[in-house]
């Protein structure tokens, strides 16, 4: 049996494939948020999808992921603090995998900013450049960024996909990459 999946902007509703945030001011211009987690498995699970999403979007749809600090204690802040160096560093797309597979596929326990440093350094980041940024103030100020963000959209879990500051993305109701493309694209035209 196949089920009828929207692909087209009228097929979209509000309340069912996405839920517009009570008191959001939206966004100047066309933006997709991630709320994320390195240690939590739906966000390993959905980041090829999303690598593959965000590759064929327009190029006026500006993207930035927020790693939230509150899942996980203290080895949340620091994988927050990690995400915030890669974004520094310019190492995202170098680094971030090694993280979540080392996570998700071996189990590995990180501690502290030493083992942090650790996996940077074996995914092929410089120890004194990781060492220089990992306590910076762009470091910081991204801390605060992330937070306030956090702070603002009240993401309700991890992965959490918001658009132009006031659309929340319903996961459940878009599986298919298609739909989550079209969707974005969809809701990134509306104010």
């Amino acid at each position: 049996m196949l089920l009828a999946l929207p692909l087209f902007a009228a097929d979209f509703q509000a309340g069912k494939d996405y839920q517009i945030i009570k008191g959001a001011s939206g966004t100047e211009r066309p933006e997709l948020l991630e709320f994320f987690s390195f240690l939590c498995p739906h966000c390993y699970a959905l980041e090829g999808t999303l690598d593959g999403v965000r590759s064929k979007l327009p190029a006026n749809i500006a993207f930035e992921k927020v790693h939230i600090e509150a899942l996980g204690g203290s080895t949340g802040k620091l994988m927050a603090r990690a995400w915030a160096i890669m974004e520094t560093l310019g190492v995202e797309a170098k680094v971030s995998p090694k993280i979540f597979d080392s996570v998700h596929r071996f189990k590995v326990r990180y501690r502290d900013l030493r083992d942090v440093r650790a996996a940077f350094v074996a995914a092929g980041v410089s120890g004194s450049d990781f060492d220089n940024a990992a306590r910076s103030f762009q470091v910081e100020s991204r801390l605060n960024q992330m937070r306030q963000r956090v702070e603002a959209l009240q993401p309700t879990a991890v992965p959490d996909l918001i658009v132009n500051g006031k659309y929340r993305i319903n996961r459940a109701a878009v599986p298919q990459p298609a739909q989550l493309q079209a969707l974005i694209e969809y809701l990134a035209t509306k104010k």
